[in-house]
């Protein structure tokens, strides 16, 4: 059987067997159907969708949602995850907040945000998927953690020797986009999607 499309395939082939005058009938049937990922909520509330959104958190806290990575057909899938900071849509966020969408305190890093490890700059790890890659066999779903884990620098030197905890940080929006792809994954079917959060500076009145 070769599937030239989608959707189910069905056909009689008969089979004559020498010593019998009447011949066997086969009834053939198949399913073609697409290789692809689908990301869904942990609690099988359905998929994730294009967009998640944590809610607000103080610097200092963290939040993970869980979700499954299913692999809805009948090859296994080798799969790779990475979250890209998405300084686009951190600017829009900004600004529907009635910011100026300046980011220019976040140093580029190339092609790949997640490249940067500077552990004085922890931005590009405030918002993290794991495990970002694997093997998902057919029919078959794996545990995706994403944790929005808002944090702040503990540099003490120069101008920031005398920045404080994170009462004194500013407010600021977080975005990156999660790309999942695969090399049995047909161009074009990549699951992406976008990650956000806030994080806020505890505000304590007396």
């Amino acid at each position: 059987f070769e599937a030239t499309e989608l959707g189910p395939f069905r056909a009689l082939a008969e089979v004559k067997v020498e010593g019998q005058e009447m011949p066997m009938i086969l009834d053939i049937s198949a399913q073609s159907v697409e290789q692809r990922l689908e990301l869904v909520h942990s609690d099988n509330s359905g998929a994730l969708g294009e967009l998640l959104a944590f809610d607000p958190l103080i610097y200092g806290q963290e939040k993970t949602i869980d979700a499954l990575l299913v692999n809805n057909g009948p090859q296994p899938i080798s799969y790779t995850l990475t979250a890209d900071l998405d300084k686009g849509m951190m600017e829009d966020l900004d600004r529907a907040d009635g910011g100026s969408g300046d980011l220019s305190d976040i140093p580029d890093s190339g092609d790949n945000a997640t490249a940067v490890t500077d552990e004085d700059n922890p931005i590009y790890k405030t918002l993290t998927v794991y495990p970002t890659e694997g093997i998902i066999e057919p029919f078959a779903q794996l545990p995706v953690a994403f944790k929005f884990a808002p944090n702040y620098s503990n540099k003490k030197s120069g101008f920031n020797a005398n920045a404080g905890g994170p009462e004194n940080m500013p407010s600021r929006n977080f975005a990156v986009k999660v790309l999942v792809e695969g090399a049995e994954i047909k161009a074009g079917n990549e699951l992406e999607l976008t990650c956000t959060g806030k994080a806020v500076r505890p505000n304590v009145e007396l």
